[in-house]
């Protein structure tokens, strides 16, 4: 799996090299988004991470539908405004406490007791901050190949 530093890493690669580019983003994917429910068989920390509710739950996140990325590529490929920009798509808004309820209402199970409920100071102490803590570091290091050499 590629990771976020790996993936920004790439990014500057590019950067540095001068090439045309156009980076897409197009969020949370929808089948990945609904909490699975507990069994032994398939625990692991992406499951953790799905269960996991980030503040309130109430913010609303952008989802997108693997069938509707090829549609949003072409379009955003086509258009020439998009050269050299970042582009951030997606297909609907969600909140996490909304994927949690339609969880429960389609398979009745209650989630209750297998949510994390994580403050945003802690996700972004955790995890936010180190990352660009380390893309802040790579830069001052200067440019060089996420696939080895400089």
């Amino acid at each position: 799996m590629i990771t976020v530093e790996q993936k920004l890493q790439v990014r500057s690669y590019i950067l540095d090299l001068g090439l045309p580019h156009t980076f897409i983003d197009v969020g949370w994917f929808m089948e990945l988004i609904l909490p699975p429910i507990p069994h032994p068989e398939i625990e692991n920390w992406f499951t953790d991470l799905i269960r996991t509710i980030f503040g309130s739950g109430d913010v609303k996140t952008a989802v997108t539908d693997s069938s509707d990325v090829g549609v949003f590529v072409t379009r955003i490929i086509q258009d020439e405004r998009t050269v050299n920009k970042y582009v951030f798509c997606w297909s609907e808004e969600t909140a996490q406490n909304d994927t949690f309820k339609l969880a429960e209402s389609v398979s009745g199970y209650n989630f209750e007791g297998v949510k994390k409920k994580v403050s945003v100071c802690v996700f972004h102490c955790s995890y936010i901050y180190p990352t660009y803590l380390r893309r802040l570091l790579d830069v001052r290091r200067g440019p060089s190949s996420p696939y080895g050499g400089s």
